[in-house]
């Protein structure tokens, strides 16, 4: 196949050598043609013209020939008549009536035509730009005529007419000379332009030919060009088809090229391995016949067929398939089989294929997926027993914090509510270290490890350290440790980073050289460097315990790793502390690295690099610990904060505003980001509370215009049920200085009021911590609501947002396949909204995957929604049913 492209190759060479040629011989032959013709052009040119001059000149002189015969008429009638007049006087007998004027008519017949001739001529064959040859034309016809209308009235002329005649001839003697002259000059001149032109026009057609010539030896050169490169392509070619075919024999996938009939025409080494056939025995043998179960034999057939009549099918060209085929010996194996489509020298069509044999692959990835779904199931198993682990351990930590809830009365002295505050508070951190140690656990091992930490908080370093150290006193003095921290990290320089993990890392150091030091000391050193945009973190947790055996370092990080593992005695605990760490360390992108000797002490020292938080941005204080509610008074000096809330959805507006009632705030609601900027076109607000998706106007829309008003308004903060660094980047890029992630909790509210408009700070925040998730329903955002409105206003918030979310699943529903799609995602946002708000965990997050995918909205989803709505208001209301105390009341 590939020898007969090269045969093709080098006819097309030939017959290019030989048209190069004909044009050659045809090219020389045209200029000789060009030079011949145009030397009997310039010939007959010539004479034409000399023809025509003669013709006009002769017309011109005989002018003033026939003027000098009139002339010499009139004087020899006029001499004869006075040679008569002699005779006569001799004879003294006067007979003077004999004159004679036939010869002198004659001669002013010819001269009157000669003068109209010369005048037609002036008008026609010379050229009309000379005005004195025009008066001279003139006066000689004025002439003419004056001399014809004496001639005329002549009956018997007498000498004194001949000699008035012969006057008026006189006078134009120099007209006449003048006219010949002129004329001739005129002639000459015209004749002279004229036979330039026309030999201009001549050497213009042969300088057009000599182009035309140029053209076509430009031809003549490109096709020689040409003709060299296709010869250079030949060669190309058949080092590329000697390539080709060594490629194809060195293949280790089998190569069979077969003619539009299926007829095999080539047949590689590798073919010959896979298949069992020789060369000789696969070539000219039907495809189907040889390499095709015979199952499968007539559907060949059939799509062969429709290929060669011209048709397009999912196999050809379009990528790998798998197939099945058979050997020699009938064994059927799948293969891998890539077809291309393709021509050959005479146009007829060719299939090749490439084949690999991938049973052994298949054998291979079967096992694999036995062997991952073995794993899943472990994995699920582990999960599980993770999920119980933490329902048991978080229960009593539970039980625990109600404890100290009840213990907190107006009653109790001072001291004691600092230790149920103190109390409180680590039992909340005992909750939140199980809650991360658990969900540590199981990324570990679980898919979700893959998946990197996005989150960012804004934090100061030293004040997070800080209040950890804070923590950690009074669990040292049952060891009889002292801590110390020392710092050289600059007071205002803040740092992006995962709060929750560099805190468990931190926490779970000082915690573990606390545990195996005893009446020792511990020591903290926090240190940091600038480096552009980046931060270099380090710090190192040092004690003076029981230290590390050399040989037991390498497994200290390793899960339930206890004293037995790593320390030279047992010690209490899971062992997880240090993997926690481990892990936590590898999320945030860090190292850690220990130094340790035993009965000496050891040094655990973590280190990393941040971004720098952007300018103006407000860093929380560092502690993932939830403040207590505070009831904020506002201060005497100045009026109730003025709150706006910009919502579109009622349940929204009944929760928040009731929550600003219980922080003594004014407030006022706006629809949309339009009526927002309305309001605050006409009134100042110390805060305005800014939704994201709204109809009309959004909230980055409605922020940007707000901000340009000319009446000054105080922060506005975005709240929103998105959680994620774009939605962070698009809000401080549009000018607000804090988001809020729904659900709202009242505490969120009072701590955005002290860094807003209490302590008078403005600039954006870390987005507020919010309550974990529950499978069905938030429980503490159910209690909040309750505790805040009332069981009865908790039913009637419910049976609203029960009945408003039904319409809008029912609008949807009706809706599917008309409604536009930024109209759909809209009310999906709504929804969401007010279900993060109201606590329906399950609902938001089912709304909020499809507001973030909308392939998703379908019906299938809207049953989904409807199912969860119900499932989580038959929980709401039996946690909000009034006890029977309320009831009586």
């Amino acid at each position: 196949m590939f020898q007969r492209n090269i045969e093709a190759v080098r006819a097309d060479g030939r017959a290019v050598r030989s048209a190069l040629a004909i044009s050659l011989c045809l090219t020389v032959l045209g200029m000789a043609l060009v030079g011949y013709y145009y030397t009997g052009l310039k010939a007959s040119a010539e004479k034409f013209r000399y023809a025509t001059s003669d013709n006009v000149t002769w017309t011109i002189v005989q002018v003033e020939v026939d003027y000098h015969n009139l002339r010499l008429a009139i004087a020899r009638e006029l001499a004869q008549s006075s040679n008569a007049a002699v005779r006569t006087r001799n004879t003294i007998v006067a007979d003077l009536s004999g004159i004679d004027a036939t010869p002198i008519k004659r001669a002013f017949d010819i001269y009157y035509s000669r003068v109209d001739a010369s005048r037609f001529i002036y008008e026609g064959a010379l050229s009309g730009g000379n005005g004195e040859l025009s008066d001279i034309i003139t006066r000689l016809y004025q002439s003419k005529e004056a001399m014809a209308g004496i001639i005329d009235s002549w009956s018997s002329p007498s000498r004194a007419d001949l000699e008035q005649l012969l006057a008026m001839a006189d006078a134009s003697q120099n007209d006449v000379r003048q006219y010949a002259i002129q004329a001739l000059q005129v002639l000459v001149n015209d004749a002279a332009d004229e036979r330039n032109e026309h030999l201009g026009m001549l050497q213009n057609y042969a300088s057009l030919l000599i182009l035309i010539v140029a053209l076509l030896l430009g031809m003549l050169a490109v096709s020689w060009a040409l003709q060299r490169r296709l010869k250079s392509k030949a060669v190309i070619t058949e080092r590329i088809a000697y390539n080709l075919n060594r490629i194809v024999e060195a293949s280790q996938d089998a190569v069979v090229i077969a003619d539009g009939s299926g007829y095999i025409k080539q047949y590689n080494a590798a073919a010959e391995s896979i298949f069992g056939y020789t060369e000789a025995e696969a070539l000219g043998q039907p495809v189907h016949e040889l390499l095709i179960p015979e199952q499968y034999q007539a559907e060949y057939s059939e799509r062969l067929q429709f290929l060669s009549n011209g048709g397009q099918g999912e196999v050809v060209d379009n990528g790998r398939h798998i197939f099945k085929v058979r050997d020699k010996r009938g064994r059927e194996f799948p293969a891998e089989t890539t077809i291309a489509s393709s021509k050959d020298a005479d146009d007829n069509s060719l299939f090749i294929g490439i084949l690999r044999d991938i049973s052994e692959r298949i054998e291979n990835e079967e096992k694999l997926h036995e062997a991952v779904d073995a794993a899943k199931r472990d994995a699920l198993a582990k999960e599980q027993f993770l999920a119980v682990m933490s329902h048991e351990m978080r229960t009593p930590l539970q039980g625990v914090l109600a404890t100290f809830d009840l213990l907190a009365d107006d009653e109790a002295t001072q001291d004691l509510r600092d230790l149920i505050g103190l109390g409180k508070r680590s039992g909340m951190k005992a909750l939140e270290q199980v809650n991360n140690t658990l969900e540590l656990a199981r990324l570990s091992d679980s898919e979700k490890s893959a998946q990197d930490v996005s989150h960012a908080d804004a934090l100061n370093p030293q004040d997070l350290v800080q209040r950890l150290v804070d923590l950690l006193e009074p669990l040292l003095l049952k060891q009889g440790n002292t801590i110390s921290f020392t710092s050289n990290w600059p007071n205002h320089l803040n740092i992006l980073a995962n709060q929750s993990l560099l805190e468990s890392v931190l926490e779970n150091l000082m915690a573990n050289a606390n545990k195996f030091t005893a009446n020792g000391r511990i020591c903290v050193d926090l240190n940091g460097h600038t480096d552009g945009d980046d931060i270099d973190l380090r710090i190192t947790v040092t004690d003076n315990g029981i230290g590390i055996a050399p040989e037991k370092i390498d497994s200290i990080f390793d899960d339930f790793a206890t004293g037995d593992a790593g320390y030279t005695r047992t010690s209490e605990g899971t062992g997880l502390g240090l993997g926690i760490v481990k892990r936590a360390t590898e999320k945030l992108g860090g190292q850690i690295a220990v130094k340790s000797a035993p009965q000496k002490g050891s040094a655990f020292t973590f280190s990393g690099t941040f971004k720098h938080v952007p300018s103006g941005y407000f860093t929380s204080a560092g502690s993932a610990i939830t403040p207590e509610i505070s009831e904020h008074r506002a201060p005497q000096n100045r009026n109730k904060p003025h709150v706006l809330v910009v919502d579109d959805n009622a349940t929204n507006h009944t929760l928040i505003g009731r929550m600003l009632e219980r922080l003594e705030c004014s407030y006022d609601f706006a629809e949309d980001g339009q009526e927002a900027v309305d309001k605050c076109a006409i009134t100042q607000f110390d805060l305005i509370l800014m939704d994201l998706s709204m109809p009309r106007m959004n909230g980055i829309e409605a922020a940007q215009v707000i901000l340009g008003n000319q009446v000054p308004q105080g922060p506005i903060v975005c709240i929103t049920a998105h959680n994620g660094g774009d939605t962070l980047q698009q809000v401080l890029d549009a000018g607000m200085s804090d988001y809020l992630i729904k659900p709202i909790r009242l505490n969120n509210l009072s701590q955005l009021l002290d860094k807003t408009v209490f302590a008078g700070q403005q600039g954006p925040n870390t987005p507020l911590p919010t309550e974990p998730a529950r499978q069905e329903a938030d429980l503490d955002a159910l209690s909040e609501l309750r505790s805040t409105l009332g069981a009865d206003q908790a039913l009637s918030i419910l049976a609203q947002f029960e009945q408003t979310t039904q319409e809008e699943l029912a609008g949807l529903r009706a809706s599917l396949g008309t409604a536009s799609e930024q109209q759909t995602i809209a009310t999906i946002h709504s929804m969401a909204g007010s279900a993060a708000m109201i606590g329906a965990t399950a609902l938001h997050k089912t709304l909020l995957a499809a507001e973030n995918e909308p392939t998703l909205i379908n019906d299938a989803l809207l049953t989904e929604c409807q199912s969860l709505l119900g499932s989580f208001c038959t929980y709401a209301r039996r946690h909000f049913k009034p006890t029977d105390r309320e009831a009586a009341e």
